[in-house]
């Protein structure tokens, strides 16, 4: 690509439609190569460190901000949930972007039940968790989502709700046991 010293690191435009022109010719010629060169691009990405995506993330984030591309705000990182497979490590959407339908889905029973933390372990709730997962037949109906921080949701995953408080808190088990049955019941 040419480059032009009069421009301001400017790429002369006809330079740079030769240049997509020429990218398209190799997409043509091997029409695979693109999506295996981005599979390979994202694997590599998911490969990083934690040290490293934090020197990237200082890098392409010095001021701590990030454009939310649904909303377009320029929001701090924390409002961004992870993802490894991104340059910076953050989702391109804003936490309350993100998944839209779920958040309206769930805002009534949130709303009725007075609940804004995390239903877990009381932290600030960025994510809607469905309590029976989708995997073990939940559906996206309000009574099955809840308010999550986003460690009790990933850590969660696709577990039933008790098999997963079992493994991460026993004695948490207890207290369950006194919970009304059809809570259990849905739940479980």
């Amino acid at each position: 690509m040419k480059r032009h010293a009069h421009r301001p690191g400017g790429i002369d435009t006809i330079c740079r439609a030769h240049h997509v022109a020429a990218g398209r010719a190799r997409c043509a010629a091997n029409p695979g190569a693109h999506a295996a060169d981005s599979r390979a691009h994202r694997a590599r990405l998911a490969a990083r460190t934690d040290a490293e995506i934090a020197a990237g993330r200082a890098r392409l984030r010095p001021d701590g901000l990030k454009r939310c591309r649904k909303c377009r705000e320029q929001l701090p990182l924390d409002a961004f949930s992870d993802n490894r497979t991104r340059a910076d490590g953050l989702n391109v959407d804003c936490r309350d972007c993100d998944n839209p339908k779920l958040r309206r889905a769930a805002m009534p029973h949130i709303e009725a039940m007075d609940l804004w933390t995390c239903v877990y372990c009381g932290g600030p709730a960025e994510h809607t968790d469905h309590v029976i997962p989708q995997a073990h037949g939940g559906s996206d109906d309000a009574v099955n989502l809840v308010p999550a921080c986003a460690e009790c949701n990933t850590s969660k995953n696709a577990a039933p709700v008790l098999e997963w408080i079992a493994r991460r808190d026993p004695e948490l088990l207890d207290l369950v046991a006194g919970w009304p049955v059809e809570v259990i019941e849905v739940t479980a």
